[in-house]
């Protein structure tokens, strides 16, 4: 199995929307270079907002009791909270909540290649 199928489980019930991104650049350094902004932007989850544009959705990283952290790298068990710019979620308080339940991180010398991502799954307020 894949780290990406670890992380991204088979879809088995509901919507699918798949996404992807392939970037094809001219040296292995410059490879390096734009993964490792990815990631930055990946981890960096209270500025998710810059990525959506000023009407989309607005994301904060949290602890486990819903207190806003300012960390560089989100763990298991951290909750992002979700304002969505549609009518608010009446049983979140306003906001949707999603639990970082897996952080996959790998690097393959033998292949040269690198991957990293972390799912998470609705919860309560």
């Amino acid at each position: 199995m894949s780290l990406l199928e670890q992380i991204i489980p088979k879809q088995k019930k509901g919507s699918h929307t798949g996404a992807t991104s392939k970037v094809e650049l001219d040296s292995r350094l410059a490879a390096i270079v734009r993964f490792d902004e990815a990631k930055k932007r990946i981890i960096d989850i209270n500025n998710w907002y810059k990525l959506c544009g000023k009407k989309g959705a607005e994301f904060t990283l949290t602890d486990e009791n819903g207190i806003p952290l300012n960390v560089v790298m989100p763990k298991i068990g951290n909750l992002i909270r979700i304002k969505l710019p549609a009518p608010p979620n009446p049983n979140g308080e306003g906001y949707d909540w999603v639990r970082i339940e897996k952080v996959e991180e790998e690097k393959n010398k033998l292949k040269d290649e690198e991957l990293f991502g972390f799912r998470v799954r609705p919860v309560q307020n």
